[in-house]
């Protein structure tokens, strides 16, 4: 048996080598879905936290690759939150990052899925490429 925990956020960034409208800077509603084998009971709220933890950085901020030019203009802007990736801040990478993330802490997790919209995902499981931690996360 399997359970599954959701959590939303609002999140800015933008992809700066990417030839079209999301080289911009804009934003999206963040859904994010865990799944997690579990074998007994496994409590609902701890995952819950545990998953809010890990997105609360991300939550209302900008999110950029660390060498983006735009991080140096927003940086002058008062009370702005800034989290830079060492990749570029893609639906593939946050899914990548956040299963690395849970199965830190929960070693069954299945799944991460991350939604951008409610049209286009990215899910990362165990049987996704072999993930290497090649990412760093820094706030700014």
């Amino acid at each position: 048996m399997h359970i599954t925990v959701t959590q939303s956020i609002s999140m800015g960034h933008r992809l700066p080598t990417y030839d079209g409208v999301c080289s911009s800077l804009h934003s999206h509603n963040i859904r994010v879905d865990v799944g997690i084998t579990t074998r007994a009971f496994l409590d609902f709220k701890v995952v819950s936290e545990r998953l809010r933890d890990i997105l609360e950085p991300f939550d209302h901020a900008m999110v950029l690759h660390n060498t983006d030019p735009v991080i140096n203009a927003l940086r002058t802007l008062p009370g702005q939150r800034l989290v830079m990736l060492s990749v570029e801040p893609t639906t593939e990478n946050l899914a990548s990052y956040i299963y690395q993330e849970m199965r830190d802490l929960f070693h069954d997790v299945l799944s991460v899925t991350v939604y951008e919209t409610d049209k286009y995902s990215a899910t990362c499981s165990a049987e996704s490429t072999v993930i290497e931690r090649w990412y760093e996360v820094s706030r700014g």
